[in-house]
């Protein structure tokens, strides 16, 4: 019900087709279904992050793990109510921004607090041992999930959901239609959560861990499709959604040039968050390996190894 009545709100401030831009486009659009499990699990995982730290886990339950997460509960309330949600309906860089946001920017905050011990040690006893036991080595859910949550599946799923979104028809669709947006959104958030699920390596693990340069990999692999669309529809001569040249020009910014500001969002700042990573894993990598104690003498002094090739 709820769902409901802030859909129907939402369609009063979708843009028509009568030229007229809504007086309440800079309002918050306050949406109880979105806000209120936002803020349950942020209270959730500060009372399991109390609890860790009450037993004597500080070094673990830091301050950073719950900057990070209550960092990527607020990002995520701002991108979905704030007046960004509305500026998308009439501008597709503000569309893009949130959209950045929901992909770039809060899971990685969400996930960097390796929530899910924090989010057990919240709920009562009886609940965190029947889902401790669902998640663990033989439990039911871990073993629905582990297959169709390896990293090269969850990278194509990825990929996939990006790609096919931005297509013309259900781009445009999403913008039309409240409940096709949320999906959008939905969808954009939960397959970029897999994504970095895999590459911060947060719990529950149901794979190996991906070694260091694998992340890396993992990440340059990501950049291109990212890169690419955005370069496309940054130098696009034509608008690509006939939503937004439908709507009424806000700030008085052409289509077109609208297109181009959306685009460049996408592909430079975008493009950045994987490679500022994978730089990030380059640096840890050759760290490691420069800390690595050198081989005994007696494993590398022999004669053969020691003889010139021939």
């Amino acid at each position: 019900m709820a769902y409901l009545v802030t859909s129907a709100i939402r369609r009063r401030y979708v843009v028509k087709r009568w030229g007229k831009v809504d007086v309440n486009v800079y309002a918050w659009n306050i949406r109880f279904e979105v806000i209120l499990p936002l803020v349950v699990l942020g209270a959730v995982f500060i009372r399991g992050w109390l609890r860790l730290r009450a037993r004597g886990s500080k070094g673990y339950a830091s301050f950073w793990r719950l900057i990070a997460f209550l960092a990527g509960i607020l990002v995520t309330i701002v991108a979905l109510v704030s007046p960004l949600d509305r500026l998308g309906y009439y501008l597709f860089f503000m569309s893009m921004i949130q959209h950045l946001v929901l992909l770039m920017v809060a899971p990685p905050l969400l996930l960097l607090a390796n929530p899910i011990p924090f989010l057990l040690w919240g709920i009562p006893r009886a609940w965190r041992l029947r889902l401790g036991r669902l998640v663990a080595p033989g439990g039911r859910v871990r073993e629905v999930l582990r297959p169709v949550t390896r990293p090269g599946l969850s990278w194509i799923i990825f990929v996939s959901t990006l790609l096919l979104w931005h297509d013309a028809f259900l781009y445009d669709a999403a913008l039309r239609y409240p409940l096709l947006n949320d999906l959008q959104n939905f969808t954009f958030f939960m397959t970029s959560a897999l994504l970095w699920w895999h590459i911060l390596g947060a719990g529950p693990r149901f794979h190996r861990r991906l070694p260091w340069l694998g992340r890396v990999a993992y990440l340059v692999g990501t950049t291109p499709f990212n890169m690419l669309l955005g370069i496309a529809l940054a130098f696009s001569t034509s608008p690509w959604y006939p939503y937004y040249t439908e709507v009424p020009r806000l700030w008085n910014i052409p289509p077109v040039r609208d297109q181009a500001i959306g685009g460049l969002i996408m592909w430079i700042p975008g493009s950045m968050m994987y490679l500022l990573f994978a730089l990030i894993y380059i640096a840890r990598y050759l760290q490691l390996e420069a800390e690595k104690p050198p081989l005994p003498e007696s494993t590398w002094a022999t004669h053969e190894n020691m003889a010139a090739p021939g």
